[in-house]
């Protein structure tokens, strides 16, 4: 009953791995998801060259969404 909402556990104790996970992954996307924007490895001559039609900016989309999981690997 020390900790009101574990508030206090979270800072007091160590941070149980099903709790880093998220707070790494929430940071790690919105980190990643700029990043990815700014410039892409493959297809950035098309975002710099004209505009991509909305075939091509769906999959970009799917990429982002896929890099979370190469960072779990």
């Amino acid at each position: 009953g020390r900790f009101p909402r574990g508030s206090g556990a979270r800072q007091g104790g160590p941070i149980p791995t099903w709790q880093r996970r998220p707070a790494r992954w929430a940071d790690f996307h919105t980190a990643a998801a700029p990043g990815k924007m700014g410039g892409f490895p493959h297809g950035s001559s098309a975002w710099q060259g004209g505009p991509i039609p909305t075939r091509q900016r769906r999959p970009v989309g799917i990429c982002i969404h896929l890099t979370p999981h190469l960072h779990f690997t």
